[in-house]
């Protein structure tokens, strides 16, 4: 499915199709449910009637989102487990959302050109083996004047070197970043997150620029962008949270096929 010498690190997606699942349907993923995930799909409305495609659709989750919405929704994922899992909830509380078993890289080449209103990837881009592929994929499937919509860890802050400081009361004052511009790809262990496994999935990470880029060489031009961060009444909530209220955790983009 893959071709090159990586393949085996992004397999870990199927292998892990079940523990993804339950982090995500236990609450686990609490920025997807609260934060990044309200801050994409306001972007993505008005959705009523609209033919969109979900890029890494992973078990489903935005791919549902969306059909709430009322959009004709076809979604992909690499993994077949992921996509057994999206399929199953489908059968489950059916939203009319066609799933498929799809390389992102591929999608260009296998999917009907100008054919839908809007592209999403929710999370998912930098985690696919060449986000530029994708990237071009997804604006060929577009129809002209329409939307890739995508969700990304935050550029300036998701460096290689990330450490947050305290002061001697242990009171979070700080964070220190560091290598912005060493972009390539990396790895991310799950085990101290509410997954609570040592799950190692690899990610690309690039600068502003280079997304910047990759979107211009595939003929789409950034329209909005969005910093997701929790408000007043989620904090008062979720105390947890109160990091991502000071500096940016993530970024979503709307883009336009030009």
């Amino acid at each position: 499915m893959k071709s090159d010498n990586n393949n085996h690190l992004w397999q870990v997606w199927d292998r892990e199709a079940d523990t993804w699942d339950r982090f995500i349907e236990s609450g686990g993923d609490i920025t997807r449910l609260l934060i990044h995930g309200p801050g994409m799909l306001e972007l993505c409305l008005p959705a009523e009637g609209l033919k969109i495609l979900d890029i890494g659709c992973g078990q489903g989750f935005f791919s549902r989102e969306l059909a709430r919405q009322g959009a004709k929704v076809t979604a992909f994922d690499f993994s077949p487990n992921m996509i057994k899992i999206a399929k199953e909830k489908e059968a489950e509380n059916p939203l009319g959302i066609e799933y498929l078993i799809l390389d992102a890289e591929k999608a260009g080449e296998l999917l009907e050109e100008e054919s839908y209103d809007k592209v999403t990837a929710c999370m998912s881009v930098m985690d696919i083996q060449n986000p530029f592929a994708a990237i071009k994929g997804a604006a060929k499937v577009l129809k002209t004047g329409g939307n890739f919509i995508f969700s990304i860890p935050h550029p300036c802050t998701d460096t290689k070197l990330r450490k947050w400081h305290k002061d001697a009361e242990g009171k979070t004052i700080g964070l220190t970043i560091n290598y912005y511009f060493e972009a390539g790809m990396d790895t991310f262990n799950w085990v101290e997150t509410a997954i609570g496994k040592d799950m190692i999935t690899p990610f690309h990470r690039f600068t502003l620029t280079q997304w910047s880029e990759m979107l211009y060489n595939s003929g789409l031009s950034i329209k909005r962008i969005r910093e997701p961060k929790p408000d007043e009444n989620l904090l008062a909530e979720k105390p947890g949270l109160s990091s991502m209220a000071k500096i940016p955790y993530f970024m979503v983009f709307e883009t336009v096929k030009i």
